[in-house]
């Protein structure tokens, strides 16, 4: 009874030994798996975080004088054409200014006016006066000269010639002065150039104010939309506060981070995949049109520097702040065997896969080359129409191992 109640156990122990082995044998592993083809890769770097939608021309408009705000004629979001007012500032007291100043100068001018009719009237004057003593003088001269020769032949007395000689002299002390008035035309020229000079000055003066005044009436350089408005009626504004941000819509650009150690990868040119939340079923393209020389970030943060991605394709009722996610494409394989990355295994510095032949996982080595987060190149090991396991890390999943799989594609 004992010896047979051992061998009893002995066989239940065995057959289920057996079982196990056998159901083990037989009992497939469950993988997913797909057939690869020959195909487009695109090798691309990612922004770390989303991109946003910029301009390439905002201007930020200030005033060019203080003063305090009387209207303000746009909102924000408004669009506005170049010379669009946008807020004016009050005018009160440069008006008066300007009042003041253009009194002044017509003041001056009129005293120019009168000034420049004297000086003619002057100068027509002094030259008659001139010109009558010259004679005069060479009258006096000329009878002077003859008594003279007369008086000396005995002619005529000493007294008659005295009396010509007076009237020489008085000849020439009139010419003399009358000469002597010249200085009198010349210091009214100089007063009439003073004047001149007042008006050039009143007139600079003028201009000036002129130009306070219309810099009272603010306007947009160029067109576009009303991004920031910072100001309100009846604020007082110094010299140079911002009254309006006005951005150009017509040429929108995407601003980036992307990771510092993808820094050699990207370059001015590259082609970039564009999707926005805006227009998520849609893929817009793009080209890396700019990278920033600085690397931005704090210690113990990620650094990142950013890519200026111009659009190929402008989407239509673009919006300045927008979201955009942004893959630069450095790298691209047309017509290559194409395998998920996740299917590669890395041992001892190889590359394996799992292929699938006869219902049977079969380890594979294969040649790699361009890659991304999703697909892998391979170069050799595989042929196009294979059928290799997507997800390597399945538990029981060995060399050999007989598998069910649904096909991903």
């Amino acid at each position: 009874m004992k010896r047979t109640a051992i061998y009893t156990v002995l066989l239940l122990i065995l057959f289920s030994a057996v079982f196990l082995i056998y159901g083990n044998l037989q009992k497939p592993v469950r993988v997913n798996a797909e057939k690869i083809t020959r195909r487009e890769l695109l090798v691309t770097v990612t922004a770390t975080s989303t991109g946003t939608i910029k301009t390439d021309n905002e201007v930020k408009i200030t005033t060019e004088r203080p003063g305090k705000i009387r209207k303000v004629l746009v909102d924000e979001g408004d669009i506005v054409n170049r010379e669009s007012p946008i807020a004016e500032l009050t005018t009160d007291e440069i008006e008066i200014k300007l009042d003041q100043v253009r009194a002044r100068l017509e003041s001056v001018k009129l005293q120019a006016r009168e000034k420049a009719r004297y000086i003619k009237y002057l100068k027509k004057d002094i030259d008659a006066q001139i010109k009558e003593t010259e004679a005069v003088l060479k009258d006096s001269r000329s009878r002077f000269n003859r008594y003279k020769e007369l008086f000396h032949k005995g002619y005529v007395s000493g007294i008659t010639f005295d009396t010509r000689k007076k009237e020489r002299d008085v000849a020439e002390a009139s010419y003399r002065r009358a000469a002597a008035r010249r200085s009198q035309l010349d210091a009214e020229r100089e007063a009439f150039n003073a004047l001149k000079e007042k008006i050039k000055e009143t007139e600079a003066r003028d201009e000036l104010t002129r130009l306070d005044y219309n810099r009272s009436f603010i306007t947009s350089p160029i067109d576009g939309v009303i991004t920031a408005l910072p100001v309100k009626v009846g604020e007082t504004l110094a010299r140079g506060a911002p009254v309006a941000t006005v951005s150009d819509t017509a040429n929108l650009h995407i601003e980036a981070p992307v990771d510092e150690a993808d820094a050699a990868k990207v370059s001015k040119g590259q082609e970039v995949r564009i999707i926005m939340d805006a227009y998520p079923d849609k893929v817009f393209y793009g080209t890396v049109s700019a990278i920033s020389p600085v690397v931005l970030g704090k210690r113990l943060e990620s650094k990142t520097f950013r890519v200026k991605v111009d659009f190929k394709n402008h989407p239509p009722m673009l919006k300045l702040g927008m979201s955009a996610d942004v893959e630069i494409i450095v790298g691209k394989v047309r017509d290559s065997l194409i395998v998920p990355t996740q299917s590669i295994m890395e041992v001892k510095g190889k590359r394996y896969v799992y292929m699938i032949s006869d219902n049977k996982a079969r380890y594979r080595e294969v040649q790699t080359g361009l890659y991304n987060w999703n697909f892998t190149e391979v170069g050799s090991g595989l042929k196009d129409g294979d059928v290799i396991v997507t997800n390597p890390d399945t538990p029981g999943l060995k060399d050999g191992v007989s598998v069910v799989y649904k096909k991903e594609q």
